[in-house]
């Protein structure tokens, strides 16, 4: 399940959605973007649609996730995965090209 919070929400408003999933024994994952925060939860999600999570505020939308791979599906991480390596940016808007002894 995804949970997208509002623009502007706050870290008190963040702790406490975290807290409420963890009471219903679920695995919240908090990400910060650039423009907003969205929890991913793990686990059983009729829980989860039993509680009505979009009334707490700082909640924005309750989304389910039908695919695999919930924590790395670009429904959850809207942003793109930049890893610097000796000042360059691999998976960033350039292209990078990586060769060694082995390629062919």
């Amino acid at each position: 399940m995804l949970i997208v919070l509002k623009p502007n929400v706050s870290k008190e408003e963040i702790d406490h959605i975290v807290d409420k999933i963890r009471s219903l024994k679920l695995e919240p994952h908090v990400s910060t973007g650039v423009q907003r925060t969205i929890i991913t939860v793990i686990g059983d999600e009729d829980i989860i649609r039993e509680q009505p999570l979009e009334a707490i505020a700082g909640v924005e939308s309750v989304k389910t996730i039908l695919k695999p791979f919930k924590l790395v599906s670009s429904e959850t991480q809207p942003d793109r995965s930049v890893i610097r390596v000796n000042g360059i940016e691999i998976g960033g808007k350039n292209i990078v090209i990586i060769a060694g002894p082995c390629s062919v």
